[in-house]
């Protein structure tokens, strides 16, 4: 997770929680700790639910809202659903549920024996000295995040995610789909091209299909994404020329490379690019 996140930066990692209403994310949490879990006000468990909700729904996300109708006084229902949002490309979400999936069949979730004919995908969490345990999961039908622990945080006897949350999980799913036919999930779909996805690297085409005006985060829109990426590329193609160069042709390249680099506004690639430069020298 960790060398995911810093290759992606965290402005973009970040930028698919807030387009799926992680409302908590404030400017401190958009640091490498988070690839871990290491927000500073947390999440909430309706949060979880929403997000593994878009995996099952081949990457759309839908705002969960407990209102199903609402009706003026002439009996007319004026109510709007929150529009969808496609937050993850159908090869990305297709291939986490099969992998989620394993989770419960024989990863980490599989000791709390779900054995339904609907089938379930999930993922089990805990925290440092087993003060809060999570396990979040869905089914083709429903989606469902649970969380254990004190609302003051202190160590919890026998907690894991395994444990109390997977079976309080177990329990509650188990009810939901009692009656309801079998149903599985679809199986993962072909990656559409090579292209798909966060970026790929050094062709100049950064987090396709998304508009420059979009804001990864504040003060930041995926058009400063793509620039810094595109003066990263630069400066790196003058890093790789350092090697085995004169002591002239090198003192050059790195002056041409470092100007590249101090034109960086994302803080996360400038050190990682700054980083490269140093070993480099």
């Amino acid at each position: 997770a960790w060398y995911v996140y810093h290759a992606i930066t965290p402005e973009v990692g970040m930028s698919y929680l807030t387009k799926m209403s992680f409302n908590n994310i404030v400017p401190d949490d958009y640091y490498m700790a988070s690839s871990l879990g290491g927000f500073t006000y947390g999440v909430t468990t309706e949060e979880m639910a929403g997000a593994y909700s878009a995996l099952a729904n081949k990457g759309v996300y839908k705002e969960p809202t407990c209102l199903m109708m609402l009706l003026d006084n002439e009996g007319n229902n004026i109510y709007t659903e929150s529009p969808e949002v496609q937050v993850y490309g159908e090869y990305a979400a297709s291939t986490m549920v099969d992998i989620l999936e394993g989770v419960v069949t024989r990863g980490t979730a599989s000791s709390m024996g779900w054995n339904s004919p609907v089938k379930a995908a999930g993922k089990t969490g805990t925290t440092n000295n087993s003060k809060d345990g999570w396990f979040c999961g869905i089914t083709p039908y429903y989606s469902l995040a649970v969380w254990v622990g004190y609302d003051q945080p202190k160590t919890l006897s026998n907690l894991w995610g395994s444990t109390y949350p997977a079976n309080i999980w177990k329990t509650a799913m188990s009810e939901f789909v009692e009656g309801l036919e079998p149903a599985d999930f679809a199986e993962p779909v072909a990656q559409a091209s090579p292209s798909e996805g966060i970026y790929s690297q050094g062709d100049g085409e950064y987090l396709p299909g998304r508009d420059d005006s979009e804001v990864l985060s504040p003060g930041y829109t995926v058009g400063h994404y793509r620039q810094d990426h595109a003066l990263a590329d630069e400066a790196q193609a003058l890093i790789d020329q350092m090697g085995g160069a004169d002591a002239g042709t090198k003192a050059r390249l790195q002056s041409q490379a470092q100007a590249l680099i101090d034109q960086i506004y994302g803080v996360t690639l400038k050190g990682q690019m700054n980083q490269a430069l140093d070993a480099a020298r």
